[in-house]
């Protein structure tokens, strides 16, 4: 198979009070890669590429794997073979993928960590030379304009939706499940122009780059089954599953297996965890946290475009409750970037994620 195409991308970087975020743009102006960094999540959460010092807490009877305590609340867990390390054994290891749902983070054994720290002291030995997220791709323009929160916050919107429009009509459908991640392709209310088979190949090519953009954009990975509309032409099924391949490696920057459409139209790939999924990451910090964070994000535009006003924030109780026992330091940074020109008011009419912001 032929390497993977460089893609050329504009990415836009959010940095609001509790989060910072970024979102790269393809040639077209979608957006096909999300980044989240919460500012309760840093430090307390391991990243890709990672390297950390930890100790074997607990092995598989099958001996193809460890649980190791890196000093974080949850462990992580280490691939290997019949000779993996004995309990309580120090070892350096290298995040592979992020934690996701109720998985942990998967790692490998390093030893580019061994001359780091001290041998018998757990934790953060360094970060990963390359950031990660850019791997595969080529960024012409970074850009933290007026105009970037409105880019990111549409993103997420978008990762955390499950259905999407295609353009010539239609839908795809995507839902995650424990086992794996199903795709619908929906014909919907699309018009038939020609045979039932070049109609179905017509909605499934269509489909096709949605559907790696999606993929992308959400940070999924696992088993994903898409169910195509059935194509009765058999070149249609090859053009297809090759397309399939080509665009998913193009956008993700790496190769994933991917199988041959089955006679129900249904195709199977493989596609590497990386990323925490953005849906995951959001429900980490809970609804109150996000909705705290949202409060902010409107603070600051609203304060940029009214200098000099003060503004009163009507807050529901358990809003209130997390602002006096904040998971990260927003006093500060709110003083910082607005002023001292913010008040927060308890309404007790306010649904729990519920706030309004006033001016005087």
């Amino acid at each position: 198979m032929s390497s993977v195409e460089i893609l050329d991308v504009t990415e836009y970087v959010c940095d609001v009070i509790g989060l910072r975020a970024r979102v790269l743009h393809n040639k077209n102006d979608q957006a096909v890669r999300l980044h989240l960094c919460p500012w309760s999540r840093k430090g307390i959460v391991p990243q890709l590429g990672q390297i950390w010092r930890g100790k074997i807490k607990s092995k598989d009877p099958g001996g193809q794997g460890c649980l190791v305590n890196i000093g974080l609340e949850h462990p992580v867990y280490l691939q290997t073979n019949k000779n993996s390390p004995p309990e309580g054994a120090f070892v350096d290891i290298k995040i592979k993928s992020e934690q996701r749902w109720d998985k942990s983070a998967v790692v490998v054994l390093e030893t580019a960590g061994s001359s780091l720290g001290e041998q018998s002291k757990i934790g953060l030995l360094a970060n990963s030379d390359a950031d990660p997220f850019y791997h595969g791709v080529n960024v012409i323009k970074s850009s933290n304009c007026s105009e970037a929160p409105s880019f990111v916050f549409e993103a997420i919107d978008q990762a955390l939706s499950s259905s999407f429009a295609l353009n010539g009509g239609g839908y795809i459908h995507i839902d995650k499940t424990k086992a794996l991640i199903a795709i619908d392709v929906d014909a919907g209310s699309r018009i038939n122009k020609g045979s039932r088979s070049n109609f179905a190949f017509s909605a499934n090519t269509e489909a096709l780059e949605l559907i790696c953009s999606a993929i992308s954009l959400k940070s999924l990975g696992g088993l994903v089954v898409i169910d195509f509309l059935k194509m009765s032409a058999k070149n249609h099924n090859i053009d297809v599953q090759k397309k399939f391949q080509t665009q998913l490696n193009h956008i993700l920057g790496r190769k994933s297996q991917v199988g041959n459409i089955s006679q129900f139209g249904l195709l199977e790939a493989s596609v590497a965890h990386k990323f925490s999924p953005i849906e995951f990451v959001i429900d980490s910090l809970g609804e109150i946290e996000w909705s705290v964070i949202n409060m902010f994000k409107l603070i600051e535009s609203e304060a940029k475009m009214n200098s000099g006003r003060f503004f009163v924030c009507q807050v529901s109780q358990d809003i209130h409750s997390w602002l006096e026992t904040p998971t990260f330091d927003w006093k500060t940074s709110l003083i910082d970037r607005v002023g001292n020109r913010v008040e927060f008011e308890i309404d007790n009419d306010l649904s729990k994620t519920e706030y309004t912001i006033g001016m005087r």
